[in-house]
Formats: structure tokens, C-alpha cells, sequence
């Protein structure tokens, strides 16, 4: 933001020539934006503002004037001035209320020339500002480029509608002279090729026999003529060109140009400074086997490294859509200039010639009356021979008419082709002079070649096949069609119909053209336009609304990758009926640029989106919500992780949970149920139970203490408890407590005695340090010893000593 600080008020930025150390390149700021990756300067160059707007040009006609004399002219009164003038061409220039950008055009146009521009830098301030002219500009080089190779990107390629495979050359037309030899102003037939013969044999590109008016490739025949065989034709005139010779090379030359699909190619190079504007490049097209040479006409330089520049070469394809409608106003201005001229030149010619023959011919008058021997109409007659001697002009005059002939039918009757009446003038041909007129009303406009007409009455038209139109009322075919671009649509609509099929192409959209008032409602179905040509940087922020977009317009093939962000979409504008089916792949949107917002309601089935294509990253973070996923739509597969703080309600099925780790500090109230256990939690009751067969702790468990908050001590077990060791095994269940081992055993921890309320047997011996009390048998089949025992009874191996009432003891 600093460095935008900095800048925001600037008005040139500039730089050295990176060709030319001495020079210095100048260029007026249009615009200053923040990007992504610092800041984004537009800007012109300062030639192109001055010319366009320092001073205009009244009125200049230049007939065969040097270059040099006719740059001076444009230049007069500007700031610029002649630099390096490396040409010495001779032409006519006509400038008339152009501004010098205009009269710069006409200049290039007419000479056939290429500028250069450059300043120069003195102690901080412009001291000079040269235009240089060039025959043609940059170096010829051997470098050479290969349609195809991965290095080389095809930019532009255009379709093989206007290829030709042989050219019919015509040059200047043949001067015509009087019978002294002066010449007449007039021109005959064009010159052509005929008797120049070419053979490959003799070093010339192709075999051409004497009496050909025309060059062909063979080879480009086969592949671009058409299907029987014939060769595409081409009429192609070179008005300046006037010697057969120059005309042949010049018709090769653009024969090979022609001869196949022009294409526009891209590289890049490790030093800028090694190529140059208009430097000449060796092209080779192994797919069609030929190799030509053409030009670098646009260069994108890094001006800090001087490295990884872009170099466009190739058929400059950008032109035409750019400077095209440029080109027809040119045309017609020129065309205007070299018909004003010509019709003033010829007219006076014309005058002086028929001033001189009013004395090198006689006149025969006639004055007729109705019924004459000659069967002529009664009135006054002029011809050039005597009426009995056959004359073949005339003029008639009578009854407020003027009729005028120069050939006569084949009946031998006057053929009176121009007549002058009271109410207009109606003739076959007007040979020259001017008409100036507030109306014309019917007829056909067209000129002697008939190259370009306009029919009044059909409003059919054709400007020498730049723009034609054969129905009345729309423009159908023409190079022109496909190269209107913004600046030629001043205002209107253009609506669904206008707009051929498959049209609108990437290159056909300016940056961020597409706004929402531009587009007729429905107006944009699937087929107008070309797959991948929307991107995101043609789409102004919410251009895109639900009215925009015919039913199922938008499919997959349409959307660039990356092409829809957040902003370029209305809210609400997308809803099931504007999507094609299968349309949406994960390529197609920025990452998390969907929110909830952006999809009306429903908007969206799984027919829209192909399969696998919604990705995590293309979600935006709570887009998601539940009343946009269709029950039971998302299975186990779908999910890569989920939040637990995203589930709020529902119950979650335990045969649908695995849990790793659990934290029972977060478990603070419910009822745990499982097959052989159950317990309550923070009041919701029941003891906790171990159910089953077995109840089995880890192996490294060392003790198992249970209490009884109660007091009581008690623990309660429904069966047996058993514990078993290396030559020991003990149990306890409700029979009572069972020791079994191979030796002498003892029960710990009972110095305060042992109470037997029923049967207490010892199969081994029996030792105790405090007392035994029984209600019911103690049994030994060994020893036994202790300090007091109480018991009504005792039996020691098989014999019973009975405690009678008194005190007595017997043995039974």
C-alpha cells in the first residue's frame, strides 16, 4: 500500500531502450491498481497521446513526394521530428481534418513503411523526440521456430476459410497514350504473368509454363483445395506494382503466406535483449511440409532481469480483431482520396479532349418533321456523319427532351441510352465529374470493377469483400465479421440471434467486458459459446444474475478451470434449472468460493455435479447446513473427517462408532449398556453389573479394589470367584471358601479367628493362632492344633468327640 501511496498521483513512468542504450521510452499512466502481486500500471505510449491530441492537420495533398517530405508535413507544428529515415519511397498522401495519429496511419499505409519512436533523456528532461522510418523493421535471423514443439505455444489459430492454393496476380493497370505519345491519364488491362516461365530446375520456388496467369502449390492443393482435386483461386491486384517480374514474386510471396491455416505462436527467451520488433524468423510447419518466414510483432519484456521475456511471432492474428474496422475506415478514406483525385484529373482531361475534337470533327444537323423518309422522330438531330452515310452518334432535341446515342442496334435504330428531361437525367454510364446530390433514390452504386456495389432497393451491398451482406438486412459474410471487438459497438443490443454459434471465443472478450447490463436476458445459451472461453478476469463482480442464464446453458465444457470465484456470482443467481447435468467438476470453481448465499434454494441435485468432484477446499466453512443434504444422501465413503462440535442433536448408533482413546472426564451423565455390563451415571441409578462367564483385567493388573461407599465393607458376587496360580487354586462362591494345593496351606489375615456357621473340612492339616468356632462339623483328615476351638462336636478320622450338656465328652 506504501509503494501505491507513492504512486497514485504519477503521470509518466518511463525506462531506457533496451535495444538502444542512447534512446529512452516515455509512456502516459491510464490507470494504477493494486494486484496480488504489488502494483498494475496502464500506460500508453506518449507517442500515441501527443499525435492523437497536440494539434491537427487541415489539409494536405501530396502527389509523389518522398517519405521524408511527407513526414515532415504530418509532423509540422508537433513536437516531433524526423529521425532515421532508412527508405526513399515515392507516394501520394491526402490528408484532410486528421489528427496526426490518423495522418501517421495513411502515411504507413501509403508508403508501405514501419515507424519507430524514441526520445532522448538529457540531465532529467526530454531534449529530443525522433520519429524513425524504416523500410521494414528489425534484422533478418536464422532462428528457427517448429509449429509443434513443446517449447512453442499456439496462441491463435484460425480456420481455413480464407486459404487460397493459387493466386492470380494482376499489377498496375496498363497506361494508355494518345497518338503523340503524351500520356492519356487513362489505363487499359493489368499487367499479369503470362509470359514469365519458372522452373524449380532453375532456382525459381515453383514450375510455372509460359502462358500461366497464375502460380499454384501442388502440394498445398492436396491438402487445403478442395475434394475433386481443384485448386482454391485467388484474384489478388497489386496496384503499384508495374514490372511482370516484381508481380510474380510479390504473388509467391503472398501465395505462401495464404496457402495454409494462418497461426499465431508464442516462446520465451533468457534475454530479452536478443530479438527485436520486426525481426524475421524461419517458421517450419512439419504438419502440412512447409517452412516460411514471418516476423516478431509484440514482445511482453522483463525490464528487471531481462529474462523469461514473451516473444509473439508468427501470423500476427491480433491485428485484425484490434485495428480491422480501423482498416475499413482507411480503405474507404483512400479510396475516397484516389476517386476525388482521379475524377478531377480525368474530368479536365476529359473536357480538354472533347474541346479539341469539337474541330477535328464535322457536325451534321438535321431539322426533322413528323413523318420524314428517315422514320426518326420529328425534332431537331446532330450526328457525326451524314444521315444517308450510316452515323453512329447523335443527339436528339425536341418536345422538352434531350436524347443522346453512340451505338446503334442490331436493327440498325439508334440505341439512345442517356436521356435529359425536366424531371432528372437517366443514363447507362457516367464516365466521370462529381454528383452532388441531397438524394438518391433508386439503382445500384457501383464501380467499374465491379469489386463494390450498393443496390438501393435491396439494400444488398459488398465493399470489396471486407464487409458483404446479400440478404437486405444483415452483415453475413466478410473478414470484418468476426473482428468487431467493444469499440465498434456503440450502442444497441446485440441479441441471441445476432451471434453465430460457437462465436465468442477467449480472445473475443476484453477484460471484465461481460457486466450484467450487456447481457439480454436468456440471451446466453450453450451453444454461442466455445468451450473454455469464459474466464474469470472477462466477468465483472455479480455480472452473472439468474435472468442472464438460459435453462441448462452452463456445462462443463463451457467453464475454464478456475473460471467462477465468489464475486463474479450473484446471490441466489444459480438454481437447479441453469445447470447442465454433470456440468460442475472441481477444476471449475476457486477454492472455498461457494458459500451458502450463492445457491437458491434447491438449486442443486446430484445430477449437476459429476461424480467425486466435490472436494473439501471447494467448500466454503459452514456452506453446509441440513437442509441441503438429502436424507441418508452421505454414506461412510463421503466423509474424510468429521468435528464432533458440528453434531448437534440426533442419536449416533454405537454399531456406527469406534472409539480409540476416551476421555471419561467428558462423560457426565447417561446410562451405559453393553452385551455382559451396565451402569448408571450421576443419577441415573443401577448397580453396576458384570454379566457373563468371565470377567477379564489386563495382565498387568495387580490389584482389583472395590468399594462400598455404604460402610458395610460387603461385596457381592453372583457365582464364584476363583484364583489360580502356579500349584495353587482357590475359590470362593455361595458354597462357601474351597483351598485346594499339593501343600501345607493357611488362611492369611485371620487372627481374630475363623466363624464357621456350617461345615468346616480340612483334607490336609489344619493350624489356626486364634480361635475356631463352629455351629455345625469341623473335619480334618490330618493334623490340627489350635489355642481355643469351640464346637458342639469333633471328628478326627472317622471318630466323634461329642461336648454333652454337663460338660462330659464321649467318643462314638
Amino acid at each position: 500500500m506504501d509503494m501505491f501511496e507513492k504512486l497514485k498521483d504519477a503521470i509518466y513512468i518511463g525506462h531506457k531502450d533496451q535495444a538502444d542504450d542512447t534512446a529512452f521510452q516515455l509512456y502516459k499512466i491510464v490507470s494504477i491498481k493494486t494486484a496480488e502481486e504489488g502494483i498494475s500500471i496502464t500506460a500508453v505510449h506518449v507517442v500515441y497521446d501527443e499525435m492523437m491530441f497536440y494539434g491537427y492537420i487541415r489539409e494536405e495533398r501530396l502527389t509523389n513526394v518522398s517519405v521524408s517530405t511527407a513526414l515532415g508535413k504530418v509532423l509540422n507544428g508537433s513536437r516531433w521530428e524526423i529521425g532515421k529515415v532508412l527508405t526513399n519511397k515515392n507516394a501520394n498522401l491526402m490528408l484532410y481534418d486528421n489528427t496526426r495519429a490518423e495522418a501517421l496511419t495513411k502515411l504507413i499505409e501509403s508508403f508501405q513503411v514501419e515507424l519507430g519512436f524514441r526520445l532522448v533523456f538529457s540531465e532529467n528532461k526530454i531534449t529530443k523526440r525522433y520519429v524513425d522510418v524504416y523500410e521494414k523493421r528489425g534484422k533478418v535471423t536464422h532462428n528457427r521456430y517448429v509449429y509443434g514443439h513443446k517449447a512453442i505455444n499456439v496462441d491463435k489459430e484460425i480456420d481455413r476459410q480464407n486459404v487460397f492454393t493459387a493466386i492470380v496476380p494482376r499489377g498496375k493497370g496498363e497506361e494508355k497514350y494518345d497518338e503523340d505519345g503524351n500520356a492519356t491519364g487513362g489505363f487499359g488491362r493489368r499487367i499479369q504473368i503470362t509470359d514469365i516461365e519458372w522452373s524449380k530446375s532453375n532456382g525459381n520456388p515453383l514450375n510455372k509454363a509460359k502462358g500461366k496467369d497464375y502460380l499454384e502449390i501442388p502440394e498445398m492443393t492436396l491438402q487445403h483445395g478442395f475434394s475433386d482435386g481443384k485448386a482454391r483461386y485467388k484474384i489478388v491486384v497489386f496496384d503499384e506494382i508495374e514490372d511482370p517480374n516484381i508481380l510474380i514474386q510479390k504473388a509467391y510471396e503472398t501465395l505462401v503466406e495464404n496457402c495454409r491455416p494462418k497461426v499465431q505462436l508464442s516462446t520465451t527467451i533468457g534475454d530479452s535483449g536478443e530479438v527485436e520488433l520486426g525481426d524475421s524468423i524461419i517458421i517450419i510447419r512439419k504438419d502440412i511440409d512447409v517452412q516460411y518466414r514471418s516476423r516478431v510483432f509484440k514482445i511482453k519484456r522483463n525490464l528487471i532481469t531481462r529474462e523469461n521475456s514473451e516473444v509473439t511471432l508468427g501470423d500476427n492474428l491480433s491485428i485484425a480483431k484490434v485495428d480491422y474496422g480501423k482498416l475499413i475506415e482507411s480503405k474507404i478514406d483512400n479510396l475516397k482520396d484516389e476517386v476525388q483525385t482521379s475524377m478531377t484529373i480525368n474530368l479536365g482531361q476529359m473536357r480538354n479532349e472533347l474541346e479539341k475534337s469539337m474541330f477535328d470533327d464535322d457536325a451534321y444537323k438535321y431539322d426533322l418533321k413528323r413523318g420524314n423518309k428517315y422514320n426518326l422522330a420529328p425534332g431537331l438531330y446532330t450526328f457525326n456523319r451524314p444521315i444517308d452515310k450510316n452515323p453512329t452518334k447523335g443527339i436528339w432535341i425536341g418536345a422538352g427532351k434531350v436524347a443522346i446515342s453512340n451505338r446503334k442496334r442490331a436493327d440498325g435504330t439508334f440505341d439512345w441510352t442517356t436521356w435529359a428531361t425536366g424531371e432528372g437525367i437517366v443514363a447507362d454510364v457516367i464516365n466521370s465529374g462529381t454528383l452532388n446530390a441531397n438524394l438518391v433514390r433508386t439503382g445500384i452504386l457501383q464501380d467499374k470493377n465491379a469489386k463494390s456495389f450498393l443496390n438501393l432497393d435491396t439494400g444488398e451491398f459488398n465493399f470489396g469483400g471486407i464487409i458483404k451482406s446479400i440478404d437486405g438486412r444483415s452483415i453475413v459474410e466478410g473478414a470484418a465479421i468476426d473482428e468487431i471487438d467493444g469499440d465498434k459497438i456503440i450502442s444497441g443490443t446485440v441479441s441471441e440471434g445476432k451471434i453465430k454459434d460457437g462465436a465468442i471465443t477467449n480472445d473475443k472478450i476484453g477484460y471484465k467486458a461481460i457486466s450484467n447490463s450487456k447481457i439480454q436476458d436468456n440471451a446466453i445459451d450453450g451453444d454461442k459459446i466455445k468451450s473454455n472461453a469464459i474466464r474469470g478476469v472477462h466477468i465483472q463482480n455479480a455480472a452473472i444474475t439468474n435472468a442472464k442464464i438460459d435453462n441448462g446453458a452452463i456445462t462443463n465444457a463451457k467453464i475454464a478451470n478456475s473460471a467462477i470465484d465468489n464475486a463474479k456470482i450473484e446471490n441466489g443467481a444459480i438454481t437447479n434449472a441453469k445447470i447442465a447435468n454433470a456440468a460442475i467438476d472441481r477444476t471449475k470453481i476457486e477454492d472455498g468460493e461457494i458459500t451458502n448465499a450463492k445457491i437458491a434454494y434447491a438449486a442443486i441435485d446430484r445430477t449437476k455435479i459429476e461424480d467425486g468432484e466435490i472436494t473439501n477446499a471447494k467448500i466454503a466453512d459452514a456452506a453446509i447446513t441440513s437442509a441441503k443434504i438429502k436424507d441418508a444422501s452421505i454414506d461412510s465413503a463421503k466423509i474424510s473427517s468429521l468435528s464432533a462440535s458440528k453434531i448437534h442433536g440426533g442419536t449416533i448408533d454405537a454399531d456406527y462408532i469406534n472409539v480409540t482413546h476416551l476421555n471419561a472426564s467428558n462423560i457426565t451423565t447417561g446410562q451405559f449398556s453393553g452385551n455382559g455390563f451396565s451402569c448408571g451415571v450421576n443419577g441415573y441409578g443401577g448397580t453396576a453389573q458384570f454379566n457373563g462367564s468371565s470377567v477379564n483385567f489386563g495382565a498387568n493388573s495387580s490389584y482389583v479394589t472395590i468399594r462400598d461407599t455404604g460402610g458395610r465393607g460387603e461385596v457381592t458376587v453372583n457365582g464364584t470367584i476363583a484364583a489360580t496360580g502356579a500349584g495353587y487354586f482357590y475359590e470362593l462362591n455361595s458354597g462357601g471358601l474351597y483351598l485346594d494345593s499339593a501343600g501345607y496351606r493357611k488362611l492369611r489375615g485371620t487372627k481374630q479367628g475363623v466363624d464357621c456357621n456350617t461345615n468346616f473340612i480340612v483334607n490336609g492339616a489344619l493350624g489356626c493362632y486364634g480361635n475356631i468356632e463352629a455351629s455345625g462339623t469341623i473335619s480334618s483328615n490330618g493334623s490340627m492344633s489350635c489355642t481355643i476351638m469351640n464346637c458342639g462336636r469333633i471328628t478326627v478320622s472317622g471318630k466323634t468327640i461329642h461336648f454333652d450338656d454337663g460338660g462330659a465328652l464321649h467318643w462314638e
